[in-house]
């Protein structure tokens, strides 16, 4: 007596809640009826992508053909089995193994050559038509995002809708209505952002999704994507205008600290520490009864505050001497130069490394398939190697993703490059995040003494480094804006540092 077994697969869940499963099913046993083959069983994935062989019932198949020995494993189509070339011919090798024919009901099939051959093919097309929906579903996705449609599950106060086959979103409710107010409210000045968090808050927002909400341009009618280059007008209203939203944004956003970073009045914002705690000192400013204003570095924790003049004039005492802005650069551009050497060398090491743990996992997954379709690896075993692999792929895979190519931080090194020999120019002409470029190149952090006296460098910075070169004589700042005596370069090695 002939045997068979039929399996049947399904890739997404309306599928599952159709009718194809059913159809495929009748076909399958309507052919095996004509044929002279016994259903001896049935198996069947509902949801299942084929592109992988981790599918639930195709594993106990292959297991139950291993034990049962069926004359045929009978499929609707080949495709149905697998859409990947490689994982489809091993498992029909495993059947062939085992004594069971691969046979498809659409398609000429057979253990013979021309059915072997016809097989290979109709595998690779599958996969080929894979690869091809994957890219026109991509181009797709930026034609829609184009078009300023919505590909993506609504944020909070929108519900999805589609029209002339364009998803788009549309305001849901009073919270719609609670955000719009918010915003507007923020803007006007009648809202901190603090109060607005509280007000989502009472509404139903998570705290975390009311902060994440502030930095979406969707609620000023915009779409940014990374599938698109730039903002793109959506096709539908925002709860605030596009105009409105970057107001917003400006004020708002991320990208707020900006204009206090570069301030002209705190150049040394991220690079003078405190010399207590180690933390970064703050500019601020203050105004006297008279109304002057008066600029300020202080310490968030309350340990030290001094004037940003007192400062200014430390600074310049490190670097009054010429001779300390013509070694730096020297140090500073060799460098660089050799930066750009070791940087290429190490991307290329780790993204060898990288591709090397993913094929190699690639590999191992394929030879335990493999073995497990023959019946040499047994089933838990298969499972959990099979898993371990995965994971270990995954976040090989993740690391790739996030490792910066080499050609880029080749390019950021040769524009710092550039850089050091532009700066080249006097101190005081430089603009002000020059200036900041300079003073983290000649000292990496600069820190304040207990005393507010002076402020000094870091032992390791390049600064330091000037003590290889000469004995020339190096000002190191001195208290209350008087220059303390000049002393050698390579004392400065010796000085200690507060962090």
């Amino acid at each position: 007596m002939k045997t068979a077994i039929i399996y049947t697969r399904v890739s997404s869940d309306a599928q599952v809640t159709g009718t194809s499963l059913e159809s495929q099913e009748s076909d399958l046993r309507d052919y095996c009826d004509k044929t002279g083959y016994t259903v001896i069983e049935h198996f069947q994935d509902a949801g299942e992508s084929a592109k992988t062989t981790d599918r639930p019932a195709l594993i106990a198949a292959l297991d139950f053909v291993r034990k049962k020995k069926p004359s045929a494993f009978v499929v609707h189509k080949l495709d149905r089995l697998s859409r990947n070339a490689s994982d489809g011919l091993a498992i029909r090798g495993a059947l062939v193994k085992h004594g069971c024919e691969l046979v498809s009901i659409s398609e000429p099939s057979g253990s013979d050559p021309v059915g072997q051959m016809i097989g290979t093919v109709m595998f690779a097309i599958a996969e080929f038509d894979n690869s091809l929906r994957a890219q026109r579903c991509k181009r797709g996705l930026v034609e829609v995002v184009k078009r300023g449609g919505w590909c993506w599950c609504p944020p909070r106060g929108f519900v999805l809708e589609r029209v002339d086959n364009l998803p788009l979103l549309k305001p849901d409710g009073v919270l719609s209505i609670v955000i719009a107010d918010v915003m507007h409210a923020m803007l006007a000045g009648r809202m901190t952002k603090v109060e607005a968090v509280a007000s989502l808050r009472s509404h139903g927002v998570t705290k975390q999704m009311a902060y994440k909400l502030f930095e979406m341009p969707v609620y000023g009618g915009i779409i940014r994507s990374s599938v698109v280059s730039g903002d793109v007008l959506a096709a539908f209203p925002g709860l605030v205008t596009p105009e409105e939203w970057y107001q917003f944004e400006a004020r708002f956003g991320k990208g707020t600290k900006k204009h206090t970073l570069d301030n002209d009045d705190f150049p040394l914002a991220t690079i003078l520490h405190c010399p207590e705690c180690g933390g970064f000192l703050r500019g601020g400013h203050s105004t006297g009864r008279t109304g002057k204003k008066y600029s300020y570095y202080w310490c968030p924790d309350g340990h030290v505050s001094i004037r940003a003049e007192r400062v200014n004039e430390f600074l310049f005492e490190l670097l009054d001497s010429s001779a300390v802005l013509a070694g730096v650069l020297n140090i500073s551009l060799r460098h660089a130069a050799q930066n750009i050497v070791d940087t290429m060398k190490k991307q290329n090491a780790v993204i060898a490394r990288l591709k090397g743990r993913i094929t190699a996992a690639d590999n191992q997954i394929q030879r335990l398939t493999e073995g497990y379709a023959s019946g040499t690896v047994q089933d838990d075993a298969y499972r959990a190697a099979v898993a371990r692999l995965r994971l270990d792929k995954g976040a090989a895979t993740a690391e790739l993703e996030n490792t910066i190519p080499p050609e880029v931080q080749v390019a950021k090194l040769e524009a710092a490059l550039g850089e050091l020999q532009h700066i080249s120019d006097a101190y005081v002409r430089l603009s002000t995040p020059e200036k900041k470029k300079l003073l983290k190149l000649l000292f990496g952090s600069l820190f304040l003494t207990p005393d507010s006296k002076r402020i000094e460098p870091r032992k390791d910075s390049v600064f330091i480094e000037l003590s290889s070169l000469s004995d020339d004589k190096v000002s190191n700042g001195g208290g209350g804006g008087n220059r303390t005596p000049v002393r050698d370069s390579r004392s400065l090695a010796s000085t200690r540092v507060f962090c």
